[in-house]
């Protein structure tokens, strides 16, 4: 059997390298936290001028996982051409597992060790606001009369922050002075995971449109006269009532809750 450390020369051409699979692999990245659910967008008004109902807030996105810890004793058997491996591992819900393997060593393949912090929830949607009802027409007896206002939309939902993420875990390698050439097969991932992105306000509904003024009115009568040498005669009066003016349009709410993203 070879030794361990791969006394291998350099080569002087260029090598299109293949993926390995790795000799072992020991992760305890923590999970991703789950996302913030969209609010429900409200219902529109329907009597006139009734308002919109306001749109419903997002939920709270959850915080990534923090990653465990992997503690990993490494010994060389220049003999067998092997690496004992014994430790242990901390999931990132504190699980406890124990390391006993006897790895031979090849031309190639790699210790992985991974502990990477899990990505903080993104922050929900808020719902939309709803349309408010259109005002009720004026009717067109008498003068017509105005049109009643529209109703206002309902307000946006208020949507949420990004969470934040875990933290990267910890990583200890213990292994004697002279076989610290066994560092060159290990390759580690340490990093904390990505804060959650921030949620968007629900916009505001818009306001329902006032009502159509009343219609003008008009209409026509006639009457008679009697002339001076007894003939008749007739006459034709006009007469008309304005018209009412429109409602005025409901008001749109604007959006309301300040967010942020996470950092970390």
């Amino acid at each position: 059997m070879s030794s361990p450390y791969r006394d291998a020369e350099v080569p002087t051409e260029v090598v299109l390298e293949t993926e390995v699979a790795p000799l072992a692999r020991f992760d305890v990245s923590g999970g991703h936290g789950a996302h913030g659910h969209s609010g429900a967008d409200g219902a529109p008004g329907y009597a006139s001028g009734a308002n919109g109902e306001h749109g419903g807030n997002a939920t709270i996105p959850q915080p990534g996982e923090s990653a465990g810890r992997i503690a990993l004793e490494l010994a060389a058997d220049d003999a067998a051409g092997s690496v004992k491996l014994r430790g242990e591992v901390v999931l990132a819900r504190g699980e406890k597992r124990e390391i006993r393997n006897l790895l031979v060593v090849g031309e190639a393949g790699t210790i992985e060790l991974v502990a990477l912090g899990g990505n903080g929830g993104d922050g929900g949607v808020g719902g939309m606001g709803a349309r408010g009802a259109d005002g009720a027409d004026a009717t067109r007896w008498s003068s017509g009369s105005d049109g009643s206002s529209g109703g206002d939309g309902g307000r946006g939902g208020n949507a949420t922050s990004g969470a934040m993420a875990g933290d990267g875990g910890n990583i200890v390698i213990t292994l004697a002075e002279a076989d610290t050439p066994l560092l060159m097969l290990v390759r580690h991932d340490i990093a904390g995971g990505r804060g959650g992105a921030k949620g968007i306000n629900g916009p505001g509904g818009i306001g329902g449109s006032g009502g159509a003024g009343g219609s003008s009115y008009s209409w026509t009568t006639t009457s008679t006269s009697r002339n001076s040498d007894g003939s008749t005669r007739t006459h034709t009066h006009y007469h008309s009532n304005p018209g009412g003016s429109a409602g005025v349009r409901g008001a749109r709410p604007p959006w309301s809750a300040r967010l942020s993203a996470q950092c970390r």
